[in-house]
This record gives structure tokens, C-alpha cells and sequence, in this order.
């Protein structure tokens, strides 16, 4: 058999060109998650949020009106959690008494270090706290980073939480791609 050596070049730029537009290379989130928008619905309010995975939803009925109390919708996975909680807003002071108590709680835990700061989330004011925290599970302690914002919106007080293994790449990368990225939206009273 007889080798052609003036093929070998051609063959060898083929092969890489499919190499390099087959995926051999660095990934990004952007290319390992399906980023979708979240829509949840409280009282008036209505927060729209790009995420990398759905959100699943649990409400807190009251026993006689059936009447929602309180909204919680969550979801993770190994690298990056979302959890998303609304309740009805007595008056703007609020706010502020939710970023203390999340300050207060986070730093019950040894260790942990939250930092408040005031903030504006897709054009409404907002309390925000960075902090790292040891999570205990079954598994044994998990160092933990996060971000959480808290608005109150048509008469709802909605707290965002992002949180990541500290140090996990992947998990400050999904944060980046979803922080701030928020719409409020108002319910459509002709749509109920």
C-alpha cells in the first residue's frame, strides 16, 4: 500500500477543524445548562428570574381561606442552589427587618460571615447580603457562598437566595449569569 503524503496535511486541519467545533474545548456554563426564565406569582407581584434549572414550588395555605401565607420555590444540584421565598409585606421596614434576621440567623452559624449592603434589583430598592457559612449534613460540613436579595414588591416580601460550595468554579460562574437578572412584573387581573 502506497501512502500518499500530500494528504496527511489536508487530513490533519479536517480532523482538528471538527476537534474544535465538536466541543473539544473549554465549556462554559452557558453551554452546560439550559438557562430558562422562573415566573412566580404572590398576592400582586409577579418576579420573573433566569435560571439554570426549574424551580420547584410549595405554598403554605391558610386553614380557612385557603389563602396562600407564604411561598417557597427551591431547586439544586452539586454546584449551585436557588431558593426563592415570598410572604405578604406589612410596610417598607420590612426590608430591613428581613436583611437583619438573615444576617442574625446566618451568623449563628461559627464561622460565618454575612456582609449587608442596600442594592437595586431590576429597578426596585433592595437589601443584599453576601456570606459564606458551614452548612452541616449527613455527609459532614459544606462550606458554603452565597448571595441573597430582599424587595418588597406590590405589597410582597420576596427574599432571593444563591448559594455555592465556596471555591466551586462552576457554582461563581452560575451566579455571575444569574445575578441581578430579575423582571417584576404585576399580576394581570384579567388573567385570573
Amino acid at each position: 500500500m502506497k501512502i500518499r503524503w500530500g494528504a496527511w496535511p489536508t487530513s490533519l486541519v479536517a480532523i482538528l477543524l471538527v476537534a474544535m467545533l465538536g466541543g473539544c474545548g473549554p465549556r462554559n456554563v452557558e453551554d452546560t445548562y439550559s438557562f430558562g426564565t422562573a415566573r412566580l406569582y404572590f398576592g400582586q407581584s409577579v418576579v420573573e428570574l433566569l435560571l439554570p434549572f426549574e424551580l420547584q414550588v410549595r405554598r403554605e395555605a391558610e386553614l380557612q381561606a385557603q389563602a396562600p401565607q407564604e411561598l417557597t420555590a427551591y431547586n439544586a444540584n452539586a454546584h449551585f442552589q436557588t431558593i426563592v421565598e415570598a410572604a405578604p409585606a406589612v410596610d417598607a421596614g420590612d426590608v430591613a427587618a428581613a436583611q437583619a434576621y438573615l444576617v442574625a440567623t446566618l451568623q449563628d452559624n461559627a464561622g460565618a460571615v454575612a456582609t449587608p449592603s442596600a442594592a437595586q434589583l431590576a429597578g426596585q430598592p433592595a437589601a443584599r447580603v453576601d456570606y459564606t457559612y458551614t452548612q452541616p449534613t449527613k455527609n459532614g460540613p459544606v462550606p458554603l457562598t452565597g448571595r441573597a436579595y430582599i424587595v418588597v414588591h406590590d405589597g410582597t416580601l420576596w427574599r432571593i437566595m444563591y448559594q455555592y460550595p465556596t471555591g466551586d468554579a462552576e457554582g461563581e460562574a452560575l451566579l455571575a449569569a444569574v445575578d441581578g437578572q430579575v423582571q417584576w412584573r404585576a399580576v394581570n387581573k384579567e388573567r385570573i
